[in-house]
């Protein structure tokens, strides 16, 4: 289990979905609006056991819906909506060497300008476990 499996099997859900045009981390882009900005955020690695072998990894993707100054904001919103849907509470996404858990539902923070463009962001929390 490493992260890269984890931040590619949540990204690739998101991108099957097709909500919009997805543009990762780094990617050198300036896509038409709206299009999903993914960032994966890892947040600690623990393992409570004594003798180790139970790894857990702790983090979430941060989606963020990007549509043009001037538009409604319900079109971010309403982006977002789709991605809550994707990442229900439960939802398991095996990986190699281990499995994704969504432990709870994606929040949704407060929209914001950014230039020409509004933005509003959700976060898919995540517990990944070793197998």
């Amino acid at each position: 289990m490493n992260e890269n499996d984890i931040a590619m099997t949540m990204q690739q859900r998101l991108a099957d979905a097709n909500i919009a045009t997805v543009v990762y981390e780094n990617q050198d882009a300036n896509p038409e609006r709206p299009f999903l900005f993914v960032q994966h955020v890892p947040v600690e690695r623990v393992d409570n056991t004594l003798a180790g072998g139970q790894l857990i990894s702790r983090g979430f993707m941060a989606v963020t819906a990007v549509i043009e100054e001037g538009a409604f904001a319900s079109a971010a919103q309403e982006m977002l909506d789709e991605v809550s849907d994707l990442f229900p509470k439960g939802l398991r996404l095996t990986i190699t060497g281990g499995v994704i858990t969504i432990p709870r539902p994606v929040s949704m923070l407060a929209g914001f300008q950014d230039v020409a463009d509004y933005r509003r962001v959700a976060q898919v929390f995540y517990d990944a476990s070793a197998t």
